[in-house]
């Protein structure tokens, strides 16, 4: 009986995908380690564990500002370029995963001193193939930090394709394998 619950547990898991994070409560941290990763699924696990971490300092229902992550240039380069593009990206994701969790997240950046509303900032830089991120829930009004995340990437398609530099390098469709 064990074993047939266990086999219906990895078959459930595998035919639902992204949504496992939700299921479990929690951002699987296979999802983020991925050699192949979706930016998607990454930015929604991020937040599955925000709002774990955060606990019950802020809990659905609660207003939040997501602003967009802004890069880190690695200014050693012959010629750096900016990406914003992937910032307001995985920041819009963000936004979406907190709304579809319960959250109100709110845009106007005038709201922010309001009692009871967490602010998410955050940066990425890339390096060596791959993109990090560095995120921080703080309570808005105090600018006390509630919880941290931080994670790496590979450069995927993915990735890439929201980037304007290696823009012109990019195939027409992502690779298949």
């Amino acid at each position: 009986m064990r074993k047939f619950a266990a086999a219906l547990l990895v078959s459930s898991v595998l035919l639902l995908g992204g949504c496992e994070a939700a299921i479990l409560g929690a951002a699987t941290p296979g999802i983020i380690k991925q050699d192949r990763v979706n930016l998607t699924n990454t930015s929604y696990a991020a937040v599955d564990v925000i709002v774990q971490q955060s606990g019950k300092r802020f809990p659905a229902g609660s207003t939040l500002s997501v602003a967009d992550l802004q890069e880190l240039i690695d200014m050693s380069e012959e010629k750096p370029t900016a990406n914003p593009k992937v910032g307001r990206v995985i920041s819009g994701q963000m936004r979406d995963r907190f709304v579809q969790l319960g959250y109100s997240v709110i845009d106007d950046a005038s709201y922010q001193n309001a009692n009871g509303i967490g602010e998410l900032t955050g940066t990425y830089e890339f390096i060596s193939n791959r993109m990090n991120v560095a995120l921080a829930l703080k309570d808005a009004k105090s600018g006390k930090i509630i919880t941290t995340y931080n994670y790496s990437l590979p450069m995927t398609y993915d990735i890439k394709k929201y980037m304007t530099r290696n823009a012109n390098s990019l195939p027409a469709f992502p690779p298949l394998f």
